[in-house]
């Protein structure tokens, strides 16, 4: 069993295990690799040289495809609400660049569940990431690993900017703030043309719901809990959002994301868990 701090600690953490992706040049060579038919010429005394053909770098970059390993797991968890059991026997495991749909009606204990599996909510039970628990970690750590993004975002009474370098600022976080990182997510989320001093509150609620997913991949986890991240979002958002997500799971980032939408859990997921098999 483990127990969390009673207080509620802001909804972010930092990172470890998302890699990088291989820049977009590949070569081809002699011995073993086939030349592009005119890739090479004959020169005197019939040596022969090659001409390496290097693609377009405008095209999507290569990523290194991760092995799956069990990266995450929930033993035996019981979740309840004050003196009130929700759900019992929780139970499942988690691979690195899997992602998860978590289903169920409304009230039946989602979102405290995902509170519980980041160590910010006590539970009975046992939650492990790579084979340890939060206390073995040290629950700021484990935090900085695991990170649950609320449905509703909690952002600051300040600039764009400003929200996305806040939690570098605490001593948990060795990485630096990027700021061309920051700018690619925001692009690719449909944020792009948002300047970064524009003040996060006053933003539509589902741009701050991607600016909290930003923040969120900016200290790239090693997984990710998102309650029901598209939910404010047209479906222009919900394909860029999807697309974000699924690009990081190829490089071992691990997602449980709570969805009410049928339809995105089949095209997104890899798999899907009824919650109602836990209910209390």
């Amino acid at each position: 069993m483990f127990r969390a701090a009673k207080r509620r600690l802001p909804q972010f953490s930092l990172h470890e295990f998302v890699a990088e992706p291989i820049a977009g040049k590949q070569q081809q060579f002699f011995g073993g690799h086939q030349m592009r038919k005119g890739a090479h010429r004959i020169t005197s005394a019939g040596s022969l040289t090659a001409e390496l053909k290097v693609l377009d770098a405008e095209k999507p970059r290569a990523t290194v495809k991760m092995p799956r390993m069990t990266l995450f797991k929930a033993r035996n968890l019981t979740i309840a609400a004050g003196t009130r059991i929700l759900l019992r026997d929780v139970s499942f495991s988690l691979q690195s660049g899997e992602l998860i749909a978590l289903r169920g009606p409304s009230g039946l204990g989602k979102t405290t569940l995902l509170r519980a599996l980041c160590a910010l909510d006590d539970c009975d039970g046992q939650v492990l990431l790579e084979g340890r628990t939060p206390g073995d970690w040290g629950y700021p750590e484990f935090r900085r690993r695991v990170i649950w993004v609320e449905q509703r975002a909690v952002l600051f009474e300040s600039s764009i900017e400003a929200n996305l370098r806040r939690p570098f600022a605490y001593r948990a976080n060795e990485a630096e703030f990027s700021v061309e990182r920051a700018r690619e997510l925001m692009a690719r989320l449909g944020l792009g043309e948002i300047a970064f001093n524009f003040a996060a509150r006053r933003l539509s609620q589902g741009q701050q719901q991607r600016l909290a997913l930003l923040r969120a991949l900016l200290l790239s986890p090693r997984v990710l809990l998102l309650d029901e991240p598209s939910s404010a979002l047209d479906a222009a958002s919900v394909e860029a959002m999807e697309a974000v997500i699924r690009d990081e799971t190829r490089s071992g980032l691990a997602a449980l994301i709570v969805t009410h939408d049928a339809a995105q859990a089949a095209r997104w997921a890899d798999r899907e868990i009824d919650v109602t098999q836990w209910r209390s």
